[in-house]
């Protein structure tokens, strides 16, 4: 089994998860390299805005931007080796597997989670997946946190490909799942107050984000997304990730 990852020493590092309702808990984080999806605001375009691509970034702009070479950026470890740098971290109870998009490993995943529940059975193990790929009876049964963010418009990507309604029917079913979404202006709302009531997706499981990558920004977008998280009973999440300059 081989996992590939992002290259580098932020492939599995130790922080504090920055989103959602596990927000401020620390947790080793894996960070997968490849993705199914090419988000216009995406703030981890090296795992997939790779040489030779046509995918357009809003960094395109920047005249010292350019995009990665994939055999600098993306590397291949076994699980023996995986599991042997998070031994290391052991003393963490959480593990958040990131991505690029994870669930296009799910096979090998499977293989880490069940080794790693072996070892250290409380060990709380959480996915972020933007929602295209269903996972598996398998690895819904190891008892994995879903955090799923579904792309709305604002990620510039043709809905066909980054919204689809069966796949997140079947994660609202899941018991242990919740849903990010990437808000950028009160249109967004809209949006999402229509793809909610196409897929049926409980308040409880709603979480808004602002999108940002200062604090600026997020303390500027943060004050009316806020609001329209509680006007609509949703949930709200700070990004802990950019107040405090974490991976």
């Amino acid at each position: 089994m081989k996992v590939c990852v992002l290259n580098g020493k932020n492939q599995i590092f130790l922080t504090e998860q920055g989103e959602g309702p596990t927000q401020g808990r620390p947790a080793v984080f894996l960070r997968l390299s490849g993705c199914n999806l090419f988000c216009y605001w995406c703030d981890t375009d090296y795992t997939w805005n790779w040489q030779g691509t046509l995918f357009k970034h809003q960094k395109d702009s920047q005249a010292n931007y350019k995009k990665f070479d994939k055999k600098q950026y993306q590397t291949e470890l076994t699980l023996e080796q995986i599991l042997g740098q998070l031994e290391e971290l052991q003393n963490t109870p959480r593990l958040v597997v990131t991505g690029g998009e994870p669930l296009l490993q799910e096979a090998n995943l499977l293989e880490l989670f069940k080794a790693l529940r072996s070892r250290y059975n409380d060990m709380s193990i959480e996915i972020e997946t933007n929602g295209t790929k269903a996972p598996s009876r398998e690895l819904i049964k190891l008892n994995v946190q879903f955090n799923v963010s579904p792309k709305l418009s604002n990620s510039k990507i043709p809905k066909n490909l980054r919204i689809k309604p069966t796949v997140l029917t079947s994660f609202v079913s899941v018991e242990n799942s919740i849903f990010k979404f990437v808000i950028i202006d009160r249109e967004d709302i809209k949006e999402l107050e229509q793809l909610i009531q196409q897929i049926q997706i409980p308040n409880e499981k709603i979480w808004l984000m602002p999108c940002a990558t200062t604090t600026e920004e997020l303390d500027t977008t943060s004050v009316w997304v806020k609001e329209e998280a509680d006007y609509h009973n949703w949930n709200f999440t700070d990004r802990l990730q950019i107040r405090k300059n974490i991976p």
